[in-house]
Order: structure tokens, then C-alpha cells, then sequence
């Protein structure tokens, strides 16, 4: 008897995975880009930014909070109610991504810890086929390429 409650409840599980919401699923692929290696980062600054992601017809907003200290940089990114959806741990050219709430964030989180880089870390020739348009306070970013749009607005930077 058992043994048949748990194929039900197994087979019912697996007919409700078709129902659940896209967000579940990934969405886009890690978009090709360049990253600035740990050690070109300034050492010991915490930066903070407001993020913006169009892709796919929809749309996502996080908190960013980044911080380098020794040869570590460290990326966590919030929603707008403060859950935590990733931290991205950087190496020097090693990149891991320690935590990923694809639920709440369904986009590679690696794509955001690029388009941080194209908005603070790298100079223009190394922007590869992104367009950028960036002053002191924003940065827009544009990913013909994986039809992505992102827009960076710095909240603070300091040590």
C-alpha cells in the first residue's frame, strides 16, 4: 500500500512539473563578454548599484552589493523585497557562483557580474560587442548579441 502511494504521489509530482512557472526554467544563456580579473579591481571598495535587466520580454530589478577585499571579489545580488537570488565569487579570472535562486532571478547570474564589469571595471576597447553608454552615476548596456538590456545605477562606492 505504500509502495502505491508513493508512485502516486511521485507520477502526480511529475505531471504538476509541466505547471510550474517559467521562472523555474532558465532563461537566455551566459551572454559572451569580457571580465576584469580580481587584480585590476580596486582593493578594499564596496560598491552598491541598482540593477535593471530587460531580456525576453521581461523585466528584473536587483540591488547589487560588491566588495573586493585581498585577492577575492564577491558580487551578491537582492531583489526588491531583500531576498538574497545569487552570490558570485571571483578569483582572479575564476568565476563560481556560490548560490543561485533561479526562481526568484531566472537569468544567468554571471551575466550580471559582466555587465558590472563593462560598467566599472573595463575601458572601452575591451567592451567587445556590447555598446555601453556610461557617466559617473549610470551605465547602459546593451547585448545585441543575447537581446539583453541592462541599466547600472551606482547607489555608492566607498572602502
Amino acid at each position: 500500500m505504500k509502495s502505491v502511494a508513493a508512485l502516486l504521489l511521485l507520477a502526480g509530482s511529475l505531471g504538476c512539473v509541466r505547471w510550474l512557472p517559467l521562472s523555474w526554467h532558465p532563461i537566455g544563456d551566459e551572454c559572451p563578454g569580457p571580465l576584469a580579473p580580481t587584480e585590476s579591481i580596486e582593493a578594499d571598495r564596496v560598491w552598491q548599484a541598482q540593477y535593471r535587466l530587460r531580456a525576453d520580454g521581461r523585466e528584473a530589478a536587483l540591488t547589487l552589493h560588491g566588495e573586493r577585499r585581498g585577492a577575492i571579489f564577491v558580487l551578491v545580488g537582492l531583489n526588491p523585497l531583500g531576498s538574497q537570488v545569487f552570490v558570485i565569487v571571483q578569483r582572479g579570472d575564476e568565476v563560481t557562483v556560490k548560490e543561485h535562486m533561479r526562481p526568484l532571478f531566472p537569468w544567468p547570474p554571471i551575466n550580471v557580474l559582466r555587465d558590472l564589469h563593462l560598467a566599472a571595471f573595463l575601458e572601452p576597447d575591451e567592451f567587445g560587442d556590447a555598446w555601453i553608454r556610461r557617466n559617473r552615476t549610470r551605465a547602459v548596456i546593451e547585448h545585441p548579441e543575447c537581446g539583453t538590456s541592462a541599466v547600472v545605477s551606482w547607489v555608492s562606492t566607498g572602502s
